[in-house]
């Protein structure tokens, strides 16, 4: 069993992530190097966030496929070690209501000025 790194990210165009991930990958690397990412989808919700679940040493060239890819369908939010952690990095970003806490540490000028 190898050791994994969780991903979460938002979609931002309308289309099925995993797919997405593999082309952009296959695009940089290559067949080898979808083999070292090994991508899975673990998480997904109705408002477009996702978790991935990525090889620990395939991190590196998944986020460097997907900076390279022409369309980037998905951007990373967030890497962490445990899928627990990244399911409530999702809930903490939803909040209630849907309000944004990544805008949270910002003063309230700052995050009117960033809607």
């Amino acid at each position: 069993m190898g050791r994994y790194r969780y991903v979460v990210a938002v979609v931002e165009e309308d289309v099925e992530p995993l797919t997405a991930i593999r082309r952009a990958v296959l695009e940089l690397s290559g067949i080898m190097g979808l083999a070292a990412v090994m991508p899975e989808i673990v998480y997904a919700n109705e408002r477009g966030y996702v978790i991935v679940r990525v090889s620990r040493g395939g991190l590196p060239l998944l986020r460097a496929a997907l900076a390279a890819y022409g369309k980037c369908p998905l951007r990373v939010l967030k890497v962490t070690g445990s899928l627990r952690k990244a399911r409530s990095m999702i809930q903490g970003i939803e909040g209630v209501g849907g309000a944004n806490r990544l805008d949270a540490n910002l003063p309230d000028s700052s995050a009117k000025a960033l809607s």
